[in-house]
């Protein structure tokens, strides 16, 4: 039945992704992932989910070892940028 829907709840959301829920709440926190809110559901579009499933993220530790490196910021964020 999960397939057929169109808004997925957190946990199936994580099933998904083979993710974990802090994992998952972290990406939305960095705006990787967006959500719905319906209430006080927070529910994810499955579309939304395949997509970022098929593109590749950086990490939080890619983003420390850049600026440990001296890495110059505006790349980073240009990268960020194109993602989004």
């Amino acid at each position: 039945m999960m397939s057929e829907l169109i808004l997925v709840s957190r946990k199936d959301a994580c099933r998904m992704l083979g993710i974990s829920i802090r994992t998952l709440d972290n990406l939305v926190n960095c705006g990787e992932i967006r959500v719905r809110r319906i209430g006080t559901r927070v529910l994810f579009e499955r579309r939304s989910l395949e997509a970022f499933s098929r593109s590749d993220h950086r990490t939080q530790a890619a983003h420390t070892r850049n600026a440990a490196s001296g890495e110059s910021a505006p790349a980073a964020q240009e990268i960020d940028n194109a993602i989004r």
